[in-house]
């Protein structure tokens, strides 16, 4: 490893280094690690079933929540409660760098749709169902799926 442009090291000398280094074998725990510290200081609790979906809920207006899901260095917010939202958002830039891309569109490879009338959500996998079909070699825009080598009389009991 190679001192920064501009800083003089002596031979023999060692550095010892504050923080990971992004890229490094250890930076996506670090992140992870960093990011849930400043979730759980913020108030949300990891769920039972995923320890990287994060929760909190309002006490004083029943349904008002904020969801916070983590991926490797991916973060996305589903919420109804817009003013803690900010709040969150507010309290993580004071801490670490964070953006506010807008709305969800695309996360993990997945489209994802919202119909706040309707208070529906659809997710599809489209761009990675028709990457697959190319990868082997299925027409991706085929109605009826392709023969297997299994007999179709074939009962599972």
């Amino acid at each position: 490893m190679w001192a920064p442009e501009g800083i003089h090291k002596f031979k023999g000398e060692c550095w010892r280094l504050l923080s990971h280094l992004y890229g490094s074998r250890a930076a996506g725990a670090a992140w992870k690690a960093l990011f849930r510290e400043l979730l759980v200081e913020f108030g949300m609790k990891a769920i039972n079933l995923d320890k990287t979906v994060f929760v909190l809920q309002s006490e004083k207006k029943p349904g008002k929540m904020l969801i916070v899901c983590m991926y490797v260095d991916d973060e996305a917010v589903a919420e109804n409660w817009p003013s803690k939202f900010n709040v969150l958002m507010q309290f993580l830039q004071k801490k670490i760098k964070v953006t506010h891309e807008g709305s969800l569109h695309w996360y993990l490879s997945v489209r994802w749709r919202f119909n706040v009338d309707a208070s529906a959500v659809m997710a599809t996998q489209t761009a990675y169902i028709k990457k697959a079909a190319v990868t082997l070699s299925i027409d991706p825009n085929l109605k009826k799926g392709p023969k297997t080598p299994m007999d179709d009389r074939f009962t599972v009991s």
